[in-house]
């Protein structure tokens, strides 16, 4: 339902469509530190990010959050994808 809610929010208030996938991120990311072997999803990052194109500081937070939790998981489950970070 939140990620549905995303992606609306994308085109019709682009601000609290940022708002809500940081919240969505926070409780990932706090869900992980409890249960990090578990399957992890976030959607709505492809909708998001060209959002955030326009914050930089926005951006570089979001993403080394998301850099944090696959590494973490990463940990957790080392066959999981590797993902280049660097652009």
């Amino acid at each position: 339902m939140c990620a549905l809610s995303i992606e609306e929010l994308t085109k019709i208030a682009p601000e609290d469509a940022i708002a809500l996938f940081k919240r969505m991120l926070e409780k990932t990311k706090e869900h992980v530190a409890k249960f990090p072997s578990e399957h992890h999803w976030l959607n709505s990052v492809e909708e998001v990010l060209p959002l955030l194109a326009a914050q930089p500081d926005e951006l570089v937070a979001v993403v080394s959050t998301l850099k944090a939790l696959h590494d973490e998981m990463k940990a957790a489950h080392p066959p999981l994808v590797d993902v280049d970070w660097s652009g």
